[in-house]
């Protein structure tokens, strides 16, 4: 267990109290390498100069209660997160995220000269309820929706699942299949992913939680100084190019970067690869794979036509790289041939 302080994790076990809401695990990926921090003033402080907010989704549902008479949906979400963001005492907002459901950013605070847009912090979470992780593996959002945020330039991604996993299995429309394929989607997201998975019982704990990562990235950037960013290190080592990969992405940006991303989707690369995805247990990650290396189904198909034998056909796709860990596979290369490209196997 690890205590975030003043910007970096101590080794030594948290005292009870106060300072233990401070604390989440998911926090180890942020406090473990020198953060993107936004621009600071020589000789100040990121606390001096920025407050850390949370902001939701205008998507998001957080909160159980009713709406009062005339109050919109989007009316009554903010005042919930407002009540909410009071009773722990952060600074939590409703904005629009173009994919996620929350990230943390720096705002500057009132009188800071020159400072025009917020900083994203280098976080954000999907969060999905038990219902809607099994729904989106059906309709295959889970996968896009990770693709499109491993896009986002952020380094460190939380995907939350809410739930009683009990409760859940025990439900009489749910079936014993969609309860396995809930559990491996969290071992999936995060071995394969590279993802944080964060688990929580019902919507009161899951805010409890993203409060808590507010407070601890608050204690974790208080006193952090420029020269403390990794953009900082990075000039000082001459490499240009890793200075400006590790300058923060403001929230504009990061929802420019994600409408730039899913746009993308409507080139003819990515029409061919959303004819890839319409193959069983292709998602997004796979087809950019693939089309990488086939940009057209007819290159794909020369290379069917050259490689000898149909067995050999079958296992072109095997080993093209997916990640650093992970390849297409023996099941989905051959899936590909035999649906896309009409070839029978025996």
């Amino acid at each position: 267990d690890l205590e975030l302080t003043a910007g970096r994790p101590s080794a030594t076990p948290s005292p009870r109290g106060s300072a233990r809401t401070r604390e989440h695990p998911a926090m180890g990926a942020v406090a473990g390498r020198a953060p993107r921090l936004p621009p600071i003033s020589s000789g100040k402080t990121f606390a001096d100069e920025y407050e850390v907010v949370l902001v939701v989704d205008n998507r998001e549902q957080f909160g159980g209660g009713r709406r009062a008479a005339g109050q919109s949906r989007s009316e009554h979400r903010l005042d919930e997160v407002r009540r909410i963001a009071s009773a722990h005492g952060i600074a939590a907002e409703v904005g629009h995220l173009e994919c996620g459901d929350a990230t943390w950013v720096a705002r500057p605070r009132r009188g800071n000269a020159g400072a025009v847009d917020d900083y994203v912090l280098d976080f954000a979470v999907e969060r999905k309820s038990l219902e809607d992780l099994k729904l989106s593996i059906q309709d295959d959002r889970y996968r896009q929706q990770k693709f499109f945020l491993k896009k986002s330039g952020l380094r460190n991604l939380g995907y939350l699942v809410e739930g009683d996993v009990g409760r859940f299995a025990d439900r009489p429309d749910v079936s014993e299949q969609s309860v396995r394929a809930v559990g491996s989607a969290a071992v999936q997201t995060e071995v394969w992913d590279g993802f944080t998975v964060i688990r929580t019982e019902d919507v009161k704990e899951t805010f409890d939680v993203l409060a808590r990562m507010t407070l601890a990235m608050r204690d974790r950037f208080a006193l952090a100084r420029a020269e403390d960013g990794a953009a900082a290190r990075a000039i000082r080592s001459g490499d240009e190019e890793e200075t400006r990969r590790l300058t923060p992405l403001t929230l504009a940006e990061y929802n420019a970067n994600l409408v730039v991303a899913k746009r993308s989707l409507s080139t003819l690369k990515n029409t061919w690869g959303a004819m890839l995805m319409s193959t069983t247990g292709l998602g997004p990650e796979y087809a950019q794979a693939i089309t990488d290396r086939f940009p057209t189904p007819g290159a794909l198909n020369a290379a069917y036509a050259d490689a000898g034998s149909a067995e050999a056909a079958a296992a072109l796709l095997a080993a093209t790289p997916v990640s650093a860990n992970r390849t297409v596979g023996p099941v989905v290369s051959k899936r590909v041939y035999a649906s896309l490209f009409g070839h029978e196997l025996t």
